[in-house]
């Protein structure tokens, strides 16, 4: 199973739910010609198409990998474990979060030093229960 399959998945999903292949064709700037040959696996679209396409369904590209993957086997994907050096994170730089009803998105901003000492700018985005526990992680990392 490969990224292609995951999210061509997460497209037939959508299109059984309302959208339609003229619709996306529109969003793209293409012909409905092409979304078709796309979701028959005759080609396929550039990682910019595929972030649009994310983002007519209201989705990230991730989101819709993960999406398709749990259509696909019938369970979420597994996250795999991150080893983090602590000691080369050497500054939060900023937190945020937007309350849902019953979650939260979080989004917290940081720097570190990679492994050649230069300074990296990075952040992670995750959907959080009100106990704080990770639901999902949605961008970063």
């Amino acid at each position: 199973m490969n990224t292609v399959d995951l999210f061509i998945r997460a497209v037939m999903y959508h299109l059984d739910n309302g959208a339609t292949q003229v619709s996306i064709a529109k969003e793209l700037g293409v012909g409905p010609q092409q979304v078709n040959a796309f979701i028959k696996g005759r080609c396929n679209f550039s990682e910019d198409r595929k972030e649009r396409m994310s983002k007519f369904f209201n989705m990230t590209y991730l989101e819709m990998l993960n999406l398709g993957h749990e259509l696909i086997t019938g369970s979420k994907p597994s996250v795999p474990e991150v080893e983090i050096d602590h000691s080369t994170v050497s500054k939060k730089l900023e937190s945020l979060y937007w309350e849902h009803d019953n979650y939260l998105i979080v989004m917290t901003t940081f720097r570190g030093k990679n492994v050649f000492g230069g300074v990296v700018k990075n952040f992670i985005k995750a959907k959080v229960d009100l106990e704080g526990n990770i639901i999902k992680v949605l961008e970063g990392f």
